[in-house]
């Protein structure tokens, strides 16, 4: 069996980290995976890989000083090691497979997977511009490069990416786990105590300046001083700590708090996006968004600032906020909220039904897996 060494900066309950479980899972009998993490593990996480018999190593890098004590460890453990392929994921993990490449003197072939958008670049730490330049002069030496869009391939060929084997292969959803409950929003409202009737606007987004909250939060603001049957759910790590942050800048917005719950990290996303009416993506950056596509799949309305491929997933401009002036974002955004909340039903579920069924059909999970297999099957 084909051995596959992944590297990843860090196994934590994000977009990447989970399209790569869902990638193990699907290939085991196919391949031998192990993992190199060169932080840490989230705990629950981890056992999630652990299931799957999968081989978790953490370096606990955190600084320059702790690299360099890792050296000894990388040289002993891999250094006559006889993987097939070493497949980089994100840019750090990108970068610590050239080190051990160099260690096991180019037995291995080496692949990248770069799932961001380099508008993410302009206010990221030194280190990762540093990295970004490395990776930068090595991309042609290297066997492949995987982008899981089209804008991320052509931005990063823009900025000097160059590779005889470029590959786009988008996202995929499981679409069996992703699908509507039709119960959610009913136990939902009764747990919440609120009113069966109101239109759920929800995000499901890190807390982070890239993900732009100001922007969703300031929106939905104005749309509850022209509709007071709002109610906005926001899910994702470290939020529950916007609301105080938000309301003290806003304190004049104080009475539409009881409107707002910031329930942090949520694992049971399908039960969530059931839960929505609509899901907004007000991001800065992105390169292809697995919340759209997870939400579209169940048969949640989307709407998404113009990043990465979500014109491509949504596939309705009218549904895309556009304009690069923060104001008439918010401006766009809340009129299509409040369009959407006064929308007649059978309009809506037209368009619930079309989003899964565009998912189901063109963003598929199988569709994924096949195309990765391919992928290492070629390289290996």
């Amino acid at each position: 069996m084909k051995k596959i060494l992944h590297i990843i900066a860090k196994l934590s309950p994000g977009g990447t980290e989970l399209k790569l479980l869902e990638l193990i899972k699907n290939t085991k009998s196919d391949f031998h995976h192990e993992i190199l993490v060169i932080s840490n593990s989230d705990s629950e996480l981890l056992e999630l890989f652990k299931k799957e018999d999968v081989k978790v190593s953490n370096l606990n890098i955190f600084k320059i000083s702790s690299l360099i004590l890792s050296l000894a460890y990388l040289n002993r453990n891999y250094r006559n090691s006889s993987f097939n392929l070493i497949v980089g994921w994100l840019y750090h993990g990108n970068f610590l497979t050239l080190l051990i490449q160099f260690i096991q003197k180019e037995k291995s072939k080496v692949v990248w997977n770069i799932r961001s958008s380099t508008s993410a670049l302009k206010n990221s730490p030194i280190h990762r511009k540093i990295i970004t330049k490395i990776l930068n002069f090595y991309s042609r030496k290297i066997s492949s490069i995987i982008y899981n869009s089209l804008d991320s391939k052509s931005e990063h060929h823009e900025i000097g990416f160059e590779n005889d084997k470029t590959i786009i292969i988008e996202n995929g959803i499981d679409t069996n786990k992703f699908q509507k409950d039709p119960n959610a929003k009913k136990i939902f409202c009764k747990n919440y105590n609120i009113p069966p009737e109101n239109f759920i606007v929800g995000i499901a987004a890190r807390n982070h300046p890239i993900k732009n909250y100001d922007l969703f939060l300031s929106s939905v603001l104005q749309v509850l001083e022209k509709n007071l049957n709002i109610t906005c759910l926001i899910c994702g790590t470290d939020t529950e700590n916007l609301k105080k942050d938000f309301f003290d800048k806003n304190a004049s917005k104080k009475i539409y708090e009881g409107n707002f719950l910031f329930l942090g990290f949520k694992e049971n996303m399908p039960f969530y996006y059931s839960v929505m009416d609509l899901l907004v993506l007000t991001s800065d950056s992105e390169s292809s968004s697995n919340v759209i596509a997870e939400a579209m799949s169940c048969e949640c309305l989307a709407v998404s600032t113009d990043v990465g491929n979500s014109k491509k997933l949504i596939d309705d401009e009218s549904f895309i906020i556009g304009n690069k002036n923060e104001e008439l974002k918010i401006v766009n955004l809340t009129n299509k909220i409040l369009e959407l909340s006064n929308a007649k039903n059978g309009k809506v579920e037209k368009i619930r039904a079309r989003n899964r069924r565009r998912i189901k059909d063109k963003f598929s999970l199988k569709k994924m897996i096949i195309s990765f297999k391919d992928v290492f099957n070629d390289l290996s």
